[in-house]
């Protein structure tokens, strides 16, 4: 089983779920700037931990990219302190245990 895709999955189901009216998914961060170079978002929810460009890059680039009210979540499995210092500099909301 494809875990990532399992969880992308699951987690798009839930925000339909909860009323957002269009879910986008990408596999990658690199496919999220394309989806990004196409449509506005009112919400990006990363991993850190993905192939190709992680989270922390994506969220650079698409802040770059996204209107300023733009809200960005990480969730992720496992973080260090390094990587949680790094996402409160550039103003990630942030949830971990």
């Amino acid at each position: 089983m494809d875990y990532a895709s399992f969880v992308r999955g699951i987690s798009a189901k839930i925000f339909r779920d909860m009323g957002f009216a269009e879910v986008l998914e990408a596999e990658n961060g690199v496919q999220a700037i394309s989806i990004l170079n196409k449509q506005e978002v009112d919400l990006l929810v990363t991993d850190i931990q993905m192939p190709e460009m992680n989270g922390e890059e994506l969220i650079k680039s698409a802040k770059a990219m996204c209107s300023s009210d733009t809200s960005f979540v990480v969730i992720t499995g496992g973080i260090s302190d390094d990587i949680l210092k790094r996402l409160s500099q550039i103003e990630a909301h942030q949830h971990h245990e």
